[in-house]
């Protein structure tokens, strides 16, 4: 089991922090007194990602097994998420190729039978009625919420409840919904952000080790003299090793409640005060 997020007081035994600072790092003492927020360690990852898709695509929840939708000649669409999440960018295989590879079928344009669309939610602003509104909706779908009215109307997008940008894109999908048949596929994975090179970027001050303390100092040295453009290439091509945690599929709504779940087992660190 993980070790959950914490909020730890700076006293006298506090190591320097670790900030990000541009393109390189630095490590800072903070004042005594000051709180840090430590995100959970990364959730283990489902150990037979293949078998889990299998499972959420032939037991879907509030919905038929995607392979009873399917007949010949039918005109299919399967839709998902572009590469721009998650970021640092996932190693291989992406989770969304996964998917797409168990489902084994080509994508159809235009007015379908059938749409399956497959999502990779990395923080509770993805995924749900959104997938369908905003992925694969025009400039005059997005427009009435994706703007500063919307914005000022929310207290957080991170939260669907309090955000106006769900709001409209729940009334949006569900019209969608009404209209289309749609199968969602949602994935989530864990916060294992960084690869082996770059681990100490995922640990607390306290559990750096030797080896981690001499990554460190070699990759400040490195982003202290390196030139811009070269670091900006060197960091564009880590690979994070991200860990499938989670794949429902079938109705909506069933299906998202059961995506959140996941997120907020890795994203959650409770806070007093």
């Amino acid at each position: 089991m993980s070790r959950p997020g914490a909020v730890v007081e700076v006293d006298r035994n506090t190591p320097p922090t670790l900030f990000h600072f541009g393109e390189g790092f630095r490590l800072e003492s903070l004042p005594l007194g000051a709180r840090i927020l430590y995100p959970p360690d990364p959730i283990d990852p489902i150990p037979h990602p293949e078998r889990a898709i299998r499972r959420a695509l032939t037991k879907p929840l509030d919905d038929d097994p995607l392979k009873g939708l399917l007949r010949p000649n039918m005109k299919l669409t399967i839709a998902f998420d572009d590469l721009s999440l998650p970021l640092p960018p996932m190693a291989a295989p992406d989770v969304r190729q996964l998917v797409i590879e168990e489902v084994t079928l080509s994508r159809r344009a235009a007015e379908s039978d059938l749409v399956i669309y497959v999502n990779l939610t990395l923080v509770p602003m993805d995924g749900g009625h959104k997938s369908m509104a905003t992925g694969l909706g025009s400039y005059r779908s997005v427009r009435p919420h994706h703007n500063v009215k919307t914005l000022l109307a929310s207290r957080s997008y991170m939260h669907p409840p309090d955000s106006a940008l769900h709001h409209s894109c729940i009334r949006q999908g569900q019209l969608i919904e009404d209209a289309v048949r749609v199968f969602h596929i949602e994935t989530s994975v864990n916060n294992h952000a960084f690869p082996a090179i770059a681990n100490f970027l995922q640990k607390r001050e306290t559990d750096w080790t030797t080896s981690d303390q001499v990554q460190f100092l070699a990759m400040k040295q490195f982003t202290d003299y390196a030139p811009p453009s070269f670091k900006r290439t060197i960091f564009h091509s880590m690979r994070a090793p991200y860990g499938l945690t989670g794949v429902h599929a079938g109705q909506v709504d069933a299906v998202h409640d059961k995506t959140l779940e996941a997120v907020r087992r890795q994203m959650t660190v409770e806070v007093d005060g």
